[in-house]
């Protein structure tokens, strides 16, 4: 309504009679060892050296007020937490019509339920069968951008770490730049058998239990010949 200006419009606003419109008076005082003056703003305008006589009906003379007001903001790749954006012009409207201050935006991420995220590498968990983690095997995984291969090799312990290149989080300000997706394998003990998985593991039991008794002869033998 009124520009920024605080008056209303077609008004003019009037010298102030206090400073003279300099925005500043000179109170002199006198003490027991001389005289002091002093520059000091002017009460009367706050400075500004002019004085409304007829302030706008919309802001009551301010020059601006409280308004709210969505905006679209862009969030680049590789934000984290505590990270602030800044929008130029979109803070508090400047006083005397000058130009609006910037608004900064602090992000929060929410926690995913399946990437714990540090720094730019990106952790999860991966559940594989007991053949999966001796014979080895190649499963899929949920990555941000969708499922990726991952090889396990044979042999893999329960509680190891695999790592898929380049699956993390970008670089902020550097997006060509990504790092890691850690994942770590769980070994499933299974539950519940049935009847063919049963033979199959006391099968295995059986081999198990001939090979470590099996090893002390092996040593032995191994002792006597100095190897």
């Amino acid at each position: 309504r009124c520009a920024g200006k605080g008056s209303e419009p077609g008004t003019n606003m009037s010298t102030c009679p206090i400073c003279r419109g300099t925005g500043q008076v000179q109170q002199t005082t006198q003490t027991i060892i001389g005289q002091f003056t002093q520059i000091t703003t002017c009460p009367q305008c706050k400075g500004a050296g002019r004085i409304i006589s007829n302030p706008c009906k919309k802001c009551r003379g301010e020059g601006r007020m409280d308004v709210s007001k969505k905006l679209s903001v862009k969030i680049p790749a590789g934000v984290d937490t505590g990270t602030k954006l800044r929008i130029s012009g979109e803070g508090d409207g400047g006083k005397n019509a000058g130009p609006a201050g910037d608004l900064y935006v602090v992000l929060h991420v929410k926690p995913h339920k399946i990437f714990k995220r540090d720094g730019v590498n990106i952790y999860t968990e991966q559940q594989i069968t007991f053949s999966q983690a001796a014979l080895g095997d190649t499963i899929e995984v949920d990555t941000v951008d969708g499922k990726k291969p991952l090889r396990i090799a044979p042999g893999t312990q329960t509680g190891a770490f695999l790592s898929i290149r380049e699956a993390g989080v970008p670089y902020l300000n550097t997006p060509s730049r990504r790092g890691d997706q850690f994942v770590k394998l769980n070994v499933i003990t299974p539950t519940s058998l049935t009847d063919e998985e049963k033979r199959l593991f006391a099968r295995l039991a059986e081999i198990e239990k001939n090979k470590a008794q099996k090893e002390p002869i092996l040593n032995k033998i191994k002792n006597a010949f100095g190897s």
